[in-house]
């Protein structure tokens, strides 16, 4: 039943756009795959029809246009492989994948020391947070601090209140 649906949209397809594109596959079952989209804003949608049974696959004319188009005219991509000699690796912005031990990139927090040019980060002990924390014995409840809250105390905070 849905093999018959397709088949059915397709024939529909088919012979609404029989002027711009004309199909060539002979199998008698096919599947309609979604239009490919070109880069060239001349063609635009190019239908690709396959067969399910066999490897032969039927493209429309325009899109064979594009593909008889030289290089130069045609939207090309460079080739970067996953596996990158030593050399390549240098030339790479520093990221935690590609470094040592040592290398800290953070999240973009205030920042309670340094990165120094290696990667490395090095604490500022003055800089880091200090709670003042009542004393909670007998307390039943875990004390919480949230990301979000503000290292100034309320009552250093200028500006108005939120």
């Amino acid at each position: 039943m849905f093999s018959s649906r397709i088949s059915a949209l397709m024939t529909k397809s088919a012979s609404a756009s029989t002027s711009s594109s004309q199909w060539l596959c002979t199998s008698t079952r096919r599947t309609f795959v979604s239009p490919a989209t070109l880069p060239s804003q001349t063609h635009h949608g190019a239908a690709i029809v396959a067969s399910r049974y066999t490897n032969n696959t039927v493209v429309n004319k325009s899109f064979q246009l594009q593909l008889n188009q030289p290089l130069s005219l045609q939207e090309s991509r460079r080739y970067m492989s996953k596996y990158l000699s030593k050399s390549a690796t240098k030339r790479l912005p520093l990221d935690t994948k590609r470094a040592k031990k040592g290398y800290y990139k953070g999240k973009g927090c205030t920042s309670e020391g340094r990165l120094t040019s290696k990667g490395k980060f090095i604490a500022n002990p003055l800089k880091k947070l200090q709670l003042i924390v009542p004393d909670l014995e007998g307390f039943k409840l875990k004390p919480y601090i949230a990301k979000s809250i503000s290292k100034v105390p309320p009552e250093q905070r200028v500006g108005p209140l939120v």
